[in-house]
């Protein structure tokens, strides 16, 4: 979380890892810009490559294409709803 200004891969360390080994899943944490250095979209952007990229390198990470969820708190959730609607889209 962070309100979008505040936050890092390395703050939610602990909450990816957990969940990576109760679920047996790949968790790919993206280190999105922050506000207000970098303004909106920028976060949505930095987000949504991840997204492609996972995509993209799918077999490399030993992850299934089809089978790739988006999920986060606070600003990291909302981030993953507008991620997740764009993909709809």
């Amino acid at each position: 979380g962070g309100g979008f200004v505040i936050g890092a891969p390395e703050t939610h360390e602990d909450i990816c890892r957990t969940l990576a080994n109760m679920a047996g899943a790949v968790v790919v944490s993206p280190d999105y810009r922050l506000a207000p250095e970098h303004t909106f979209p920028a976060a949505i952007d930095d987000c949504a490559a991840t997204l492609v990229w996972m995509t993209e390198q799918a077999e490399a990470l030993g992850i299934d294409h089809l089978r790739i969820l988006v999920a986060g708190d606070s600003a990291g959730g909302n981030l993953a709803a507008v991620v997740a609607l764009l993909e709809r889209d």
